[in-house]
C-alpha cells in the first residue's frame, strides 16, 4: 500500500532512495485534488461546530469530502504505479513534491 502524501519537510534524517520526475500535467491534477480534499477537510470541521448548519448540509459536505479524497487516493496511487511501480512495496515511503514536481521515494525507517 502506499502511504498517504504528507506535507513533510525534505530534509530530514530519512534516506532518500530516488527522486522521479512527474509530468506538469500529471501533477497539476493530483496537486488540485489535494488542495481541494484540504479545503473540504477544513469546511467540514468548521460546520461540524456550527450551530446554523443544517444536518442536510453538513452531510453533503461530507460525502463530496470523501468523494475528493477517494478521488485524489485512486490518482495518487496510478500517479505510483505508473511512475514508479519498482518502489511499491512496503520497503519504501512515496511523496509527491509539488515543489519539484517529483516523487520522492524515501527508505522506511527500521
Amino acid at each position: 500500500m502506499v502511504a498517504e502524501i504528507q506535507p513533510k519537510s525534505l530534509s530530514t534524517d530519512r534516506e532518500v532512495v530516488a527522486r522521479i520526475p512527474v509530468p506538469d500535467g500529471v501533477c497539476y491534477y493530483v496537486r488540485m485534488l489535494y488542495y481541494d480534499r484540504d479545503g473540504l477537510r477544513v469546511l467540514v470541521t468548521h460546520l461540524s461546530r456550527t450551530d446554523g448548519c443544517t444536518r442536510e448540509k453538513c452531510r453533503e459536505t461530507v460525502e463530496r469530502y470523501v468523494e475528493v479524497n477517494r478521488e485524489y487516493m485512486m490518482a495518487f496511487h496510478e500517479m505510483c504505479a505508473e511512475y514508479a511501480s519498482e518502489y511499491l512495496g512496503g520497503m519504501y515511503e512515496l511523496e509527491l513534491s509539488f515543489l519539484t514536481e517529483e516523487i520522492v521515494v524515501w527508505r522506511r525507517a527500521e
